[in-house]
């Protein structure tokens, strides 16, 4: 429930940064008659409801499931292994997550909606911005976080599933989930 609060949030102000021209926000812009204000406030309230009809897959820091690190909305099919786009909140994650690496089974496509990342891969890191788009194959290894405790929301587009599983690198070596303490992720289906 907490998630999708924040999720309409994040929405709500969405919408405001991007229609507004001035300081004032989209309800008392001079540029959105007021048909249009409502139109865009329907087409709000229908995503979220329709957000929150999907599944979500929530992926933990911890194995007491109580600190998340990522929701994952689906936004047009479950979990499946040919095609997806999801929402992705990014929250916070541990210090030493930012030293495990970690591959996905799909070529995939981010694209930084609000706040942005830090991505580290097995040559450089760099500041991603809301704007960015980052194209992935399956064998890219890389590991992303926040700065300062500020979510980032993506659309995350993936491809058909070319390999078994995410693999997961530390130091330059394989290593499992088991070994590193991450819990499986979480799917919650509406």
């Amino acid at each position: 429930m907490v998630q999708n609060i924040k999720l309409w949030k994040f929405l709500k102000k969405l919408d405001n940064t991007k229609a507004s021209f001035t300081s004032n926000s989209i309800e008392n812009s001079a540029f959105y008659p007021l048909s249009k204000q409502r139109n865009i406030s329907m087409l709000h309230k229908w995503f979220k409801d329709y957000l929150e009809s999907r599944p979500c897959l929530t992926a933990f820091n911890d194995l007491e499931n109580k600190e998340p690190r990522q929701h994952t909305h689906f936004i047009l099919f479950p979990p499946n292994k040919w095609f997806n786009l999801t929402l992705n909140q990014i929250l916070d994650r541990p210090q030493w997550y930012k030293g495990v690496l970690h591959n996905h089974p799909w070529f995939n496509i981010s694209i930084i909606l609000k706040g942005g990342y830090w991505e580290k891969t097995e040559k450089a890191l760099k500041w991603y911005r809301p704007g960015s788009i980052i194209f992935r194959s399956a064998q890219k290894y890389h590991s992303i976080w926040i700065e300062d405790g500020k979510p980032a929301w993506t659309l995350f587009i993936h491809g058909p599933v070319t390999k078994k599983s995410f693999d997961f690198m530390q130091d330059g070596l394989p290593v499992t989930p088991e070994q590193l303490g991450l819990p499986k992720a979480v799917v919650k289906h509406k």
